[in-house]
C-alpha cells in the first residue's frame, strides 16, 4: 500500500487547507512577519531590520529610490503584468484565443534569451492584431517591465508569485538553510577528511590544504606532470 494512502488527506484537501491560510494571512501578514523580526532581534540583538509605514507608502519602488537613492533600478513583477492583460487587451481575445497561453509560455520560458523574447512577443503580438495596442507597446518598450526574465536559479524552487509575505519569509529561511547546511557540509569534508594521494611527492601531500574539488584538478595535474617527468627521464637515457 502506498505510504501517502496513510496520510489521510487528498491533494484537494491540502489546496482547500493552502487557500484557507492565505485567506486567513491576507490582511495580517505583514505585522506577522514584523513581530517575527522582532522575535529574531531580541534573540540576537546583532540583526538589524527596519520599516516605515505613512499615507504617502508607494511600495516597493518607493521605497527604494528613498532608501537606495540611484543605487538600485526597481524591477516591475512580470506577474502583475499579466494578471492586468485581460483588462489591458479585451477579456474576448484573452477568452477566445491562444494569447494568453502564447505570452506565458514566451514570458515564463527559462530557456528562453533576450533576442528570441523580443522576437516571440512581437510575432505574438502582431499575429493577435495588437499591434497598435499602446500599453503592450510600452511594456515592451520599457526595460523596468522586460529586461529580467525568469531563469532557473537556486531560489526559483522555493518561491512563486502567489506567496505571502510570511509564506515568502518561511521559504526563503529554508532556502538559506538549505545553502548553509551544504556550505557546512563541504566545509566538514575539508577539514576532516583526507583524500587519497596519487603520488609519492610531497607537493602533493601540501596540497591537502586545497579544498576536495581543487585538490581533485590539482591531482590530475601533478598525476600529467610526474608521467611528463617519467617519459622525460626515460628519454634522457
Amino acid at each position: 500500500m502506498s505510504r501517502l494512502s496513510n496520510v489521510g488527506a487528498s491533494l484537494e484537501d491540502f489546496k482547500n487547507f493552502s487557500r484557507d491560510i492565505k485567506k486567513f494571512l491576507s490582511e495580517g501578514d505583514a505585522q506577522m512577519l514584523i513581530e517575527h523580526f522582532m522575535k529574531i532581534k531580541r534573540m540576537c540583538p546583532s540583526f538589524y531590520f527596519d520599516f516605515e509605514v505613512d499615507e504617502k507608502d508607494l511600495g516597493i519602488e518607493g521605497g527604494l529610490k528613498k532608501v537606495f537613492k540611484d543605487k538600485v533600478q526597481h524591477r516591475y513583477c512580470m506577474w502583475h503584468i499579466l494578471k492586468k492583460l485581460p483588462e489591458k487587451v479585451g477579456l474576448v481575445i484573452c477568452r477566445e484565443s491562444e494569447f494568453l497561453k502564447e505570452i506565458n509560455s514566451c514570458v515564463w520560458g527559462e530557456d528562453v534569451e533576450p533576442a528570441e523574447f523580443e522576437e516571440r512577443w512581437t510575432a505574438i503580438v502582431e499575429a493577435h492584431g495588437l499591434s497598435d495596442n499602446e500599453w503592450l507597446q510600452e511594456k515592451r518598450v520599457d526595460e523596468n517591465h522586460l529586461e529580467v526574465r525568469v531563469r532557473k536559479s537556486f531560489f526559483s524552487n522555493f518561491t512563486n508569485p502567489n506567496l505571502t509575505l510570511v509564506e515568502f519569509w518561511m521559504r526563503f529561511e529554508s532556502a538559506m538553510d538549505t545553502q548553509r547546511w551544504a556550505q557546512s557540509k563541504l566545509i566538514a569534508q575539508s577539514k576532516y577528511s583526507f583524500p587519497d594521494l596519487a603520488t609519492p611527492l610531497d607537493t602533493e601531500k601540501h596540497a591537502e590544504t586545497y579544498t576536495p574539488r581543487i585538490f581533485e584538478e590539482f591531482k590530475v595535474e601533478i598525476k600529467a606532470k610526474m608521467l611528463y617527468m617519467c617519459h622525460w627521464g626515460q628519454t634522457k637515457r
